[in-house]
Order: C-alpha cells, then sequence, then structure tokens
C-alpha cells in the first residue's frame, strides 16, 4: 500500500469516528434531556428545518459543520456546476484536503452514482477524503460504494446530520429546558 493511500485512509477514518462518537454523545444527551422531544421527533423537524433552507444555506451548515469537527480554510463552491464538490476544507492534523457534497432533497435518496462523482472528484492526490451530506437517504448502492475498499467518501444522512448538528451546538440551544429547540438566530445568519 502507498503511503498516500494510508494517509487518505486515516482522514476517512478520523472523520467517520469522530462523527460517530460524536452521533452516540447526541443521542446520550436526547435520551436524558427532560422534555425534551425523542430522538426520532427531534431529528424530524431538524430535517424538516434544514430542508426548507436554499442549497447554499445548506452547503454553508455543512461547512461550519465541518469546521467543528476541526476543519480549516473552509470554503463553499460558487453556485454553479460544481463538479462533484460543493466546498472544502483542510484536516490540519493529517494535512489532507477534505471534500464536500451538500444535498439539501426531501423525496429522493442519494444513489451510486452521485457517490461515484465525489469518489471521483476526491481521487486527487491533495484530498484525504469527501463528505457527502444530505438531509434524504442513501440507497443501498450508496451505501455499498461508500463501505467499498477503496472508498474515500464518508456518508451522512439527514438523521445523523441532526444529530452530529446537536452534539456540535449548532443550529440547536444548547438547554434542553426550551419548548423550541431549534435556534431560528443560526438558521437565520447563513451566508455563502
Amino acid at each position: 500500500m502507498e503511503a498516500g493511500s494510508e494517509i487518505d485512509d486515516a482522514s476517512k477514518m478520523f472523520l467517520q469516528d469522530a462523527f460517530r462518537e460524536t452521533t452516540s454523545k447526541a443521542l446520550g444527551v436526547i435520551q436524558q434531556a427532560r422534555g425534551f422531544p425523542s430522538a426520532l421527533t427531534f431529528g424530524g423537524k431538524t430535517i424538516d428545518r434544514l430542508k426548507k433552507l436554499t442549497p447554499g444555506e445548506f452547503q454553508v451548515v455543512v461547512a461550519v459543520l465541518l469546521r467543528a469537527f476541526g476543519a480549516t480554510d473552509v470554503t463553499v463552491s460558487p453556485p454553479g456546476p460544481d463538479r462533484g464538490i460543493d466546498g472544502e476544507g483542510r484536516l490540519i492534523r493529517l494535512d489532507r484536503k477534505v471534500a464536500f457534497q451538500a444535498k439539501r432533497w426531501s423525496e429522493k435518496n442519494v444513489g451510486r452514482p452521485h457517490i461515484q462523482q465525489l469518489q471521483g472528484a476526491v481521487s486527487k492526490p491533495d484530498y484525504g477524503c469527501g463528505v457527502f451530506v444530505t438531509t434524504s437517504r442513501f440507497t443501498s448502492a450508496a451505501k455499498e460504494e461508500v463501505d467499498g475498499p477503496h472508498s474515500r467518501v464518508i456518508s451522512v444522512d439527514g438523521l445523523q446530520l441532526a444529530y452530529l448538528m446537536l452534539a456540535s451546538g449548532l443550529g440547536v440551544y444548547e438547554s434542553m429546558e426550551e419548548p423550541e429547540f431549534l435556534d431560528e438566530r443560526f438558521f437565520s445568519n447563513l451566508r455563502i
């Protein structure tokens, strides 16, 4: 195995582990909070709010989320054809670029061709991995592509995104006592 591919594997594993740990943390917070909605209710309401954003605003949410997980120099691509990348940043810990694709979809699930497009975009030597974030879900074929032995793509569906936002304090009130847990100030200040 080449040294570059070991670093790329480390990039993907670093983010996957961070996302998995943070999702577990968010579920623990939800389970322990009195008066807070169930995990599915919380996830559903958060996803519904995210679907009301413009595509550009949703890309900003993903950029802010990547910053919360240690990415620096995070940028969002300008509107127009993006060739599979809506934005990118740098994982300082591994000195590798991370790209992201953000799809704010209501009904359509992300399929294998979408994952393959991001996979092709991050196959360049300076990219460690790509993160595909959606408000919907991934088809079984897309999940197989992500789980493939040479994949450099991580998938985050709508429910996991909601949990990552909660655990990172993005768009939700830190106090579980609030009757409305979504922080509209966060959503109304999203700018490209």
